[in-house]
């Protein structure tokens, strides 16, 4: 999961860890117990910690929904979870450990979604069965007139599941809802970008840049630009756009 823990790890702390630091320092908090939250950060000073950089918190919990959505339009590429349809499974001969081994089929597959009329209310989003989605799972909201989104899910029960995009629309509408599993590669790519955006980004039209004695190459993302060296890992998962 892509979160405020996750964006600001790569920032520089003197203590990165679940528990209030027993000395004085920075401090990211990588779980949340009690007063303390994962993913906020404090300054650490006579056992006190006073949280710090709020508004960078809203401004990165804001922009991870749409950086994901951008990058996934970079790469061309949805991440769908896929999986086998209970009426075509195909048993290979015994293996070492006397267990079947399950072929899938490419014409059985099909997506762990969600299709129907979707209530949605301040990010609460009702019509959904209950074995769906979980809380963590990342899902994209396809062919809505208002909500076509990507968003995790923070909550779910009875048939319900709540999002963390503040785009979502109150409405009642027909959409499709897929779960995305994104390589780790593309997570920490968009970690990487959406610290980037907040903590060092400079209005810039440039392909290149120089900071000091240190310059470097720019890639576009989604309409932006971020260092090569922080999206070169996407190349990979990039698929071939066909443009009739």
């Amino acid at each position: 999961m892509i979160d405020l823990f996750t964006v600001k790890q790569n920032n520089t702390y003197d203590f990165v860890q679940d528990d209030l630091p027993a000395s004085d320092g920075t401090w990211l908090c990588s779980l949340t117990s009690g007063a303390y939250t994962r993913g906020h950060s404090y300054s650490v000073a006579d056992g006190v910690a006073t949280r710090e950089g709020e508004a960078q918190d809203r401004l990165i919990n804001s922009s991870i929904p749409e950086v994901i959505e951008n990058t996934l339009s970079y790469l061309n590429n949805t991440f769908y979870v896929a999986r086998q349809s209970g009426a075509s499974y195909t048993f290979d001969t015994y293996n070492d450990y006397y267990c079947h081994d399950m072929r899938a089929t490419r014409d059985f597959k099909r997506y762990v979604s969600e299709m129907g009329l979707f209530t949605f209310v301040d990010g609460v989003v009702t019509g959904i069965n209950d074995n769906s989605f979980i809380v963590g799972d990342l899902i994209m909201i396809k062919s809505a007139i208002r909500n076509n989104l990507v968003s995790y899910v923070t909550a779910q029960a009875d048939g319900t599941i709540t999002l963390d995009n503040e785009q979502v629309v109150n409405t009642t509408e027909n959409a499709y809802m897929f779960l995305v599993n994104l390589p780790s590669d593309v997570k920490a790519a968009i970690s990487k970008m959406v610290w980037w955006d907040v903590y060092q980004r400079n209005v810039t039209d440039m392909q290149q840049e120089r900071v000091g004695n240190y310059s470097y190459a720019k890639e576009p993302v989604g309409g932006s630009q971020y260092p090569n060296e922080i999206v070169t890992g996407l190349n990979s998962y990039r698929k071939v756009r066909f443009v009739a």
